[in-house]
């Protein structure tokens, strides 16, 4: 019983922070919708970081919400 809510209130803390990240707005099936339909989804404006640095050249970054980073030499 006290497993069991353990994992409640974990998963009820990763919904607060991911509703909070704006990840909890909409379905998959609506997501998957918007993107059929040709929409760009973006991400929500409060988690958009404007830094005032204008020491380094623009990067050309893709147009997608997530990114991986590979390392570069095995191991």
């Amino acid at each position: 019983m006290l497993q069991t809510i353990q994992r409640i209130d974990k998963v009820a803390a990763a919904e607060a922070i991911f509703t909070q990240k704006g990840m909890m707005e909409g379905s998959t099936l609506s997501y998957s919708a918007r993107m059929l339909d040709g929409e760009v989804p973006s991400p929500p404006p409060h988690l958009i970081s404007v830094e005032e640095d204008d020491d380094e050249p623009d990067v050309c970054e893709p147009d997608v919400m997530t990114s991986v980073s590979l390392a570069r030499t095995p191991g």
